[in-house]
């Protein structure tokens, strides 16, 4: 259990599933999106940073101060106001440089290859669910994350010679 009596910050989350203590919130590190079992520092609310200073939520918003983000329980991107909103593109190169270092991809809704995307991070961790989807490039992968975070959209659910129809919703 992470505590907030000391003067340390006590970690939460993670791939071990620490908690907080009743009355504090598990604040996940700014920049960790995309990141699958991240971890976090339990943080007491009513303490919270007041001060005039804009920050964007990972739900793309901005808020005033970091107090109200964490009063709505919203991870931090980062400081400062969100930027106005996704980039439309039609190919990787849209979004930055793909030299392999570059951090953004196209992404498209799933089973579409060709049209307009918006500028997505790639993840940068993700979990070890097998569940095998067939990237527009013809190449397996073993789950949709997996592929997003080469950079690849989604041409199919399945292998790419099998194909399984999407989950109805």
């Amino acid at each position: 259990m992470c505590g907030g009596g000391g003067t340390e910050p006590q970690i939460c989350g993670t791939i071990v599933g620490l908690t907080c203590d009743e009355g504090l919130w598990c604040d996940p590190d700014p920049g960790s999106c995309n990141v699958a079992d991240g971890g976090g520092i339990c943080v007491d609310m009513a303490a919270c940073d007041k001060s005039n200073k804009p920050v964007c939520g990972c739900d793309g918003k901005t808020y005033p101060t970091d107090c109200v983000r964490q009063m709505a329980k919203i991870a931090k991107d980062y400081d400062g106001e969100c930027d106005a909103g996704p980039t439309v593109c039609q190919i990787n190169t849209d979004c930055g440089p793909q030299d392999g270092k570059g951090t953004t991809f196209c992404m498209k809704p799933d089973n579409m290859c060709d049209g307009a995307g918006t500028c997505a991070i790639k993840p940068e961790a993700c979990i070890t669910l097998f569940s095998p989807v067939c990237g527009c490039n013809g190449k397996d992968y073993s789950n949709g994350c997996v592929a997003h975070s080469a950079g690849m959209n989604i041409k199919s659910n399945g292998s790419c010679g099998i194909t399984i129809p999407p989950k109805e919703q």
